[in-house]
């Protein structure tokens, strides 16, 4: 596994403009030392907090030639929902876990 760096302004906003579906948002970005490998976020079962969105960030290998060349990686994940959430908790192998504030846009 290779090392992953949270990079960049992270954020997270639930989109609730009228005409259209309710919708939640995170986007950031991460930075890996060499070539060959993909991150993308999962949600995972709530925990103990109902308007807390748990996403892993899960990294996967896809090709077995690495290039010892620092590449960033930009992360959208969007899901269609109207439930009220006010955090998202991000978290994975290999970085310190972090908790983003949801911005409610209507």
């Amino acid at each position: 596994m290779t090392s992953i760096e949270i990079c960049g302004e992270w954020s997270a906003w639930h989109d609730r403009m009228p005409g259209t579906t309710p919708t939640i948002h995170v986007t950031g970005a991460v930075r890996f030392r060499e070539t060959g490998w993909n991150a993308e976020l999962q949600q995972r079962p709530f925990g103990i907090n109902p308007k807390m969105l748990r996403l892993e960030l899960v990294v996967t290998e896809v090709s077995e030639t690495h290039a010892d060349q620092p590449i960033e990686q930009e992360i959208h994940w969007q899901q269609d929902t109207d439930a009220e959430l006010d955090q998202v908790e991000v978290f994975g192998e290999g970085f310190e876990g972090f908790v983003l504030d949801v911005v409610q846009t209507s």
